[in-house]
This record gives C-alpha cells, sequence and structure tokens, in this order.
C-alpha cells in the first residue's frame, strides 16, 4: 500500500473563505479520510483514466441504508434475522470496482502532493476525486455487508451484545476495503472475512 504522508494539507486562506458549505463538508471529510491508496501498475499507464473509470453494472443494487438498519434494529433471536442480499459482485466488477476506488485514492493523493499551497481549482479538483472516492467505497459496502450480517449472526459470544459485532463487523470491512489488493488474485470476501474475524 502506498501510503501519502501529510502534515498538513496546504490551502489558500481566500479559498477556504470562499467554499460554501457542502464545500466545508468535503473539505472536513478530505482532511478526515487517509490519503493512501493500493497502487497498481495500470494507474501510470497514459490511459488510466479512461480504461479503468469504465462503467461497471451492478445489478440487484440494494441501498445501503437497508443493511444499516437491519443490523440495527434486530428483532428478536439473531437467528432469526434474515441476511439481506445485496449486489452479488462477479470477479470482473469486484475487480474494475477496487481498481476504481483505487485509482481515485491515488488521484487525490497526486493532487494533495506538491509544495505549492493548493488553489481554489485544484481543490476543486480534489473533491470531485473525494466524492468519487465515497461513492465507489458505499457500493464496495453495499455489496459485501451482508457479509458482516452472516458472520456476526454465526459468532457466537454471550458477553457481546449482536449490535456491538456488527458495528466492529462494519469498522473491519471498511479497514478490508481500504486494504485490499485486487492484484493478489483473490476474491475479497476471503480477505474481508478474515478481518472480520
Amino acid at each position: 500500500m502506498e501510503r501519502h504522508r501529510r502534515g498538513k494539507l496546504r490551502i489558500h486562506k481566500r479559498t477556504i473563505e470562499r467554499l460554501d458549505k457542502t464545500e466545508r463538508s468535503l473539505l472536513r471529510q478530505l482532511y478526515r479520510e487517509p490519503l493512501d491508496y493500493v497502487s497498481n501498475p495500470d494507474f501510470e499507464k497514459p490511459d488510466a483514466e479512461a480504461r479503468l473509470l469504465a462503467p461497471v453494472e451492478l445489478d440487484g443494487a440494494r441501498p445501503i441504508q437497508r443493511f444499516i438498519q437491519a443490523a440495527a434494529d434486530p428483532i428478536g433471536d439473531p437467528d432469526e434475522l434474515d441476511i439481506p442480499e445485496g449486489a452479488v459482485l462477479t470477479g470482473p466488477q469486484e475487480r474494475a470496482l477496487f481498481l476504481q476506488y483505487n485509482y481515485c485514492r491515488y488521484r487525490l493523493v497526486k493532487l494533495a502532493e506538491g509544495e505549492q499551497p493548493i488553489g481554489a481549482e485544484r481543490l476543486r479538483e480534489m473533491f470531485a476525486w473525494l466524492k468519487r472516492v465515497l461513492e465507489l467505497r458505499d457500493q464496495l459496502v453495499n455489496a459485501n455487508m451482508p457479509l458482516v450480517l452472516a458472520m456476526a449472526k454465526r459468532t457466537r459470544l454471550s458477553n457481546v451484545d449482536f449490535s456491538e459485532l456488527i458495528s466492529e463487523g462494519n469498522m473491519a470491512l471498511l479497514r478490508a476495503i481500504e486494504k485490499f489488493d485486487v492484484a493478489r488474485g483473490f476474491k475479497f470476501s476471503t480477505y474481508a472475512c478474515r478481518a472480520i474475524l
């Protein structure tokens, strides 16, 4: 994993003053997001953006909120909880989404680099890449949330509440998405199961 070490993003004061409410929210998110990515040789190729960011069709996609609600308010015994079915990704779909996710993170890192303070134009471009990063992460979470629910349902820890298992599983899923290297040839579910456990 390539990690961009940064102190503080240097942004022109006038640029910050001119940001609207939505842009200020994106700036806060930008400070919270780790500036790193899982490297891939394809990122450096001249046609990388056009090739890697081609649309990926996800049949059967459902809103992420449905999974969060199902986990937050389980009614009755966890054994009776229906594991929702999200968009099941094929191998090529999964590979394409992870490459897109990391390419967008790569572009964000490249924009953050440099000695000069970040001006309005570069900051707007960073916001555009950040939005793509967040959208792609949501798609990956959406497709893999049933995995967290299934694993929490199977886990039997008498002193841990079911909602705590879901919460910890969600955090592990997010960390696994950030660190997964599709180039190694494994399915994400194999990697994520280990991280969640």
